[in-house]
């Protein structure tokens, strides 16, 4: 009982706040069993990968901060309020017209109506084709669905 009062109390005398000599093992380290050092390992190397997962999240949103003190974004054209989405609509038309670009190269000529193309062509059967006839036809897009990020359905 006495030898183990005196360990004691010499292991408790060696203990020390910094880790002056962390590659000699310490009191406590010496009675962890194999499997208690092994999680305790574990345990440090956890705790330095969130540290630097943090340090580098910190520094991907400072370098987002700088990008878009750089750029701004487009509004949304949904969030817009409809005058104001004209208004912008009538600039970016009119700098385009500075340039000396087309601000509607969109617009085509149409041979036939989509009614007469209905009358003419209903009659052919699902994967029959007409290749001697080029025809040009015009439509209008009248709702915009976004079923993810990427994905729109006009």
């Amino acid at each position: 009982m006495e030898g183990s009062a005196e360990e004691t109390a010499k292991a408790v005398s060696d203990l020390s706040m910094d880790a002056s000599s962390p590659s000699e093992p310490t009191a406590s380290e010496e009675t962890l069993s194999k499997n208690a050092r092994k999680r305790e390992a574990k345990i440090k190397q956890k705790e330095e990968e969130r540290r630097r997962k943090e340090e580098d999240k910190a520094r991907q949103t400072a370098a987002m901060a700088n990008s878009k003190v750089q750029r701004p974004q487009a509004a949304d054209d949904d969030d817009m309020d409809p005058t104001q989405y004209f208004e912008n609509r009538l600039k970016a038309i009119a700098t385009q017209k500075e340039a000396g670009k087309n601000p509607y190269p969109h617009k085509f000529f149409v041979s036939m109506s989509i009614v007469k193309y209905v009358e003419k062509y209903g009659s052919l059967d699902n994967g029959a084709h007409v290749e001697d006839d080029t025809i040009s036809l015009a439509g209008r897009i009248m709702t915009k669905r976004s079923s993810s990020s990427k994905a729109v359905l006009l």
